[in-house]
């Protein structure tokens, strides 16, 4: 079983990211250094990247039971931080939106 799945989930999540997004995550990583170093974001960007990098050098092979139902744990840990940052990011686009429409009301 973890022979056929594996594969799969490989090729469906790395085909998902094309290189151009990659390279954007690069850029972003570089962007948050040159800006400010202290800021700790980098590193969500970093581990991003290295986990790309992870899936194109990790075959099939090399991936046991006991490693798959680790990574499974982490990642659905990962994807937990992940869900959390894509509802900040939903509502802070609502009220920001909400802003501009007050606005536009208030001007009128």
């Amino acid at each position: 079983m973890i022979n056929q799945l594996v594969p799969h989930l490989a090729d469906c999540f790395f085909h998902g990211y094309r290189l151009v997004k990659i390279l954007k995550i690069y850029k972003k990583v570089d962007e948050l250094l040159e800006i400010d170093p202290a800021d700790k974001r980098h590193f969500f960007y970093e581990e991003m990247k290295r986990l790309f990098y992870a899936m194109r050098e990790i075959q099939p092979e090399d991936i046991d039971d006991e490693s798959l139902d680790q990574f499974m744990s982490a990642a659905d840990q990962l994807s937990n931080a992940i869900y959390t940052i894509e509802l900040k990011r939903r509502k802070q686009k609502k009220i920001t939106k909400l802003m501009a429409q007050f606005g536009n009301q208030g001007a009128k």
